[in-house]
């Protein structure tokens, strides 16, 4: 790799660094090529990409970024890291699934809206329903009250019609 590629590479790093939601720094030694590239589709599925770059190359992209300065002393041995686009969750599932699967797949750190985080945070993050169903619940729940109101007032014509009801027979007796 020549003076120019390493460039290259240290502001494609940078700028993502500086522009995703959330990353995920992994441990990928001795992972298969073929672990790697159905991990890297899963990735992409859900708005996520893997990059394998040299520990160093990644410690300069990384200075000087907010958050990301905190996980320099991570790069080290075999790692890469994953960002995610939009859907940190979704993503951060795939990370802690292929995980669970590939023991040779270690979560190491991540890195959350510019603020480090440990492997026991990113398995948090992972434990979290994604935006859609966060949303559909938030849904739920505003409409809960509004329902139960239209219930409560439903209830109360159809009691205020079966004593009219009763009454109405009552007189006819």
């Amino acid at each position: 790799m020549n003076r120019q590629d390493k460039e290259i590479a240290i502001k494609s790093l940078k700028k993502n660094f500086e522009t995703v939601n959330g990353s995920f720094l992994v441990g990928i030694k001795g992972m298969t090529v073929e672990d790697t590239l159905v991990l890297r589709k899963n990735l992409r599925t859900q708005g996520g990409s893997m990059h394998v770059a040299k520990n160093t190359l990644m410690k300069i992209a990384a200075k000087g970024v907010p958050g990301f300065e905190d996980l320099i002393p991570y790069f080290k041995e075999q790692v890469a890291i994953i960002f995610a686009e939009n859907d940190v969750p979704s993503v951060a599932k795939i990370v802690a699934k292929t995980a669970e699967d590939n023991e040779k797949f270690v979560i190491v750190a991540g890195c959350f809206e510019h603020k480090a985080a440990s492997k026991d945070q990113v398995v948090f993050v992972a434990s979290l329903p994604s935006r859609e169903v966060l949303v559909a619940q938030l849904a739920g729940t505003l409409k809960a009250p509004i329902s139960t109101l239209a219930y409560q007032l439903n209830m109360l014509m159809t009691k205020l019609a079966v004593a009219l009801k009763q009454v109405e027979e009552q007189k006819q007796k």
